[in-house]
């Protein structure tokens, strides 16, 4: 069996939609907040690329650009996967699926949009 790395790349960004504004937000506790979240939930991510690329396709490596909203309850609204480098469609619904189960800390007085890629690699 290969050993499976996950690599959280940096966010690229996170902004708070207010009703009348956009207003980027780039503190470190933010992004460390949202980098632990997605720790936490890194077996589950990694069993989607074990089980959707490299089971189904064979291959070895797979990059995915996802984007999504962070709702005044702290949930994950409006994922999408905007870059793959594999056209495995159930793989990016995997990461999309994982996604919904995070509980993200609030933002405040508004929604937080991220983007954030993923690396995976098998040795």
């Amino acid at each position: 069996m290969k050993n499976i790395t996950l690599i959280f790349a940096s966010l690229l960004f996170i902004s708070c939609s207010h009703i009348k504004s956009t207003k980027e937000v780039k503190t470190s506790a933010q992004k460390e907040a949202i980098h632990n979240k997605m720790a936490e939930k890194q077996a589950e991510l990694t069993q989607c690329y074990g089980e959707k690329v490299i089971e189904a396709n064979k291959e070895e490596a797979a990059n995915l650009l996802v984007s999504w909203h962070i709702d005044e309850a702290g949930k994950a609204i409006d994922a999408e996967v905007l870059e793959s480098s594999t056209k495995n469609k159930d793989f990016g619904n995997c990461i999309l699926k994982t996604l919904e189960t995070v509980k993200f800390e609030k933002p405040e007085k508004a929604h937080a949009t991220i983007k954030m890629p993923f690396i995976f690699t098998a040795n």
